[in-house]
């Protein structure tokens, strides 16, 4: 009897404790954001001059997706008809496409993004800052 008594008392405890909602922050909050920087488009010209650089301005936007640990990347102005997702894992980024991926790197305020289109020597760069 002593023990069905304790048993209903510690229920009842359990029952009758409400719930604190803790309000939990997203992990990429430290990621996302608008970085403004440079944007260099290399390409191969010929043997003589070899390759050629142009450079101009570049806001790289990167913003949570719906997806858990997925981020989404928006070029302005518009790099490609591309759309660019990363999975952030243990503060790293995978690009989430198989067929030439690119590479995109933040550490602090700074961000890195490569991106290789295709088999040829055209490739661009883009450094930005937060």
């Amino acid at each position: 009897m002593k023990r069905s008594l304790f048993l209903f008392v510690v229920l009842l405890g359990l029952i009758s404790c409400k719930k604190e909602f803790i309000e939990t922050s997203d992990y990429r909050e430290k990621i996302t954001g608008k970085y403004i920087g440079i944007r260099i488009d290399t390409y191969w010209v010929d043997t003589i001059v070899g390759y050629g650089r142009d450079t101009s301005n570049v806001t790289i936007t990167v913003t949570p997706a719906e997806q858990d640990s997925i981020v989404d990347i928006t070029f302005t102005p518009p790099y490609s008809n591309e759309n660019f997702s990363f999975k952030y894992v243990n503060n790293k980024l995978i690009s989430t496409s198989d067929y030439h991926p690119p590479a995109l790197k933040i550490n602090n305020d700074s961000l890195y993004f490569r991106h290789q289109p295709g088999l040829g020597p055209y490739w661009i760069e883009c450094f930005c800052k937060k």
